[in-house]
């Protein structure tokens, strides 16, 4: 099959990596992806550097940027169309931003069949983003590019619902929530003895990893708060925190955490690293922390802190539930308890025995059920749909 994936966008960082993984699977199962990135030359699917783009909407006024992303939707649709002339593809694939009907209009215009992703629906669910002057244009275009799609693939369940109760029928959304790249994920035996030795962690050491960005976003900020809450509450214990991640914040992060009395010295940031060595860093730790996440999106450090090892615990949110069972792959406590999570953490630390039979079932899962693979196959599956649909 012959695919054209499309991204509108500047890809940094997780989404340039969700996009490169699923395009490496359906690569890896023999089709021909081609991707289609307009606003960038460099379509290199595994470069995690932090992209200047990604920061400029917070320094300019919203009606602007707004105004920017309906100029490149338009820019944007004419390379679309030269290269699905070019290519003549069987399938068009994009990943759904906000002021998007490019992808639509190209797929009407060549009578190629359109599958959609999407992991937010920002006009509906974030209008902070918008000027006041254009919310309804946002909303109605992102009605309309979702309705246009042959298809419409979410990450989550409850996105599923949501876009189900608010923009269409059930028979038209799927969903699929992100996973893993196996081969990166086994033989980590080595890797953790060595990264351990890197983070000066000893051998009674607990570590307790946090991936993530450090960026001016609010689940950021509140997760900063809640780590340094958790952090106090684990005096005493052999506790490190392990934080995996760059970001605009990150120098400002560092600098608050090394001050924070409550944790007195006992996090260690590592800061940005290549894709292809997180799983290291990741197996030289015992727990795999997220402090608090949004309700919706499908959280790629979720899948890869149960391939690495780390011991999941994370807030009982429809999104993590579904993927994560309590006391059996995993620990879940009620959002915002930090209490609680102090408590789950402090009974992982002191119970090694549970940790490993928590890893052990992870692992499986995910291994079983949550890898780039699996993903391409019902991807695949749903394509073929559409395109037969299509045919009749």
């Amino acid at each position: 099959m012959r695919i054209v994936y499309y991204y509108r966008g500047i890809a940094a960082n997780t989404v340039r990596l969700n996009i490169g993984n699923m395009v490496t699977a359906l690569r890896q199962l023999g089709h021909e992806v081609t991707l289609c990135f307009p606003m960038t030359a460099d379509t290199s699917e595994d470069d995690t550097r932090p992209r200047m783009a990604a920061g400029r909407r917070h320094r300019v006024p919203r009606l602007v940027w707004n105004l920017a992303q309906l100029w490149a939707d338009r820019r944007c649709q004419r390379a679309l169309l030269q290269l699905c002339r070019e290519q003549q593809p069987d399938l068009i694939h994009e990943r759904h931003l906000a002021f998007s009907r490019g992808a639509v209009k190209v797929s009407r215009q060549l009578g190629i069949p359109l599958i959609t992703i999407a992991h937010e629906f920002p006009a509906h669910q974030m209008p902070q983003r918008f000027s006041p002057l254009l919310r309804w244009l946002a909303r109605r275009m992102e009605r309309a590019s979702l309705r246009g799609a042959d298809r419409l693939v979410v990450v989550s369940t409850p996105l599923r619902d949501w876009v189900v109760q608010n923009l269409l029928p059930p028979g038209k959304v799927a969903v699929i929530p992100n996973g893993v790249r196996e081969e990166l994920f086994v033989n980590l035996a080595a890797a953790r003895t060595r990264r351990r030795c890197e983070l000066n962690l000893g051998a009674h050491d607990v570590a307790l990893a946090y991936l993530q960005r450090w960026d001016r976003n609010p689940v950021h900020a509140a997760a900063e708060q809640l780590l340094s809450e958790l952090m106090a509450s684990l005096a005493g214990l052999p506790v490190r925190l392990v934080s995996l991640g760059g970001g605009t914040q990150f120098d400002e992060v560092r600098a608050r955490f090394s001050v924070d009395p409550r944790v007195n010295g006992r996090v260690c940031f590592v800061g940005q690293v290549p894709h292809q060595e997180v799983p290291g860093y990741l197996a030289a730790c015992d727990i795999g922390i997220i402090p608090t996440h949004e309700s919706f999106t499908s959280p790629m450090k979720l899948f890869e802190y149960m391939a690495a090892g780390p011991v999941v615990v994370a807030p009982a949110l429809p999104n993590i539930r579904e993927i994560v069972r309590d006391k059996e792959t995993g620990r879940l406590f009620a959002p915002g308890d930090v209490a609680a999570m102090g408590r789950i953490v402090a009974e992982l630390v002191l119970d090694p025995a549970q940790r490993q039979r928590l890893r052990e079932e992870a692992r499986a899962q995910v291994f079983r059920k949550h890898t780039w693979r699996s993903n391409a196959e019902r991807f695949l599956q749903l394509a073929h749909e559409v395109i037969d649909a299509r045919g009749r």
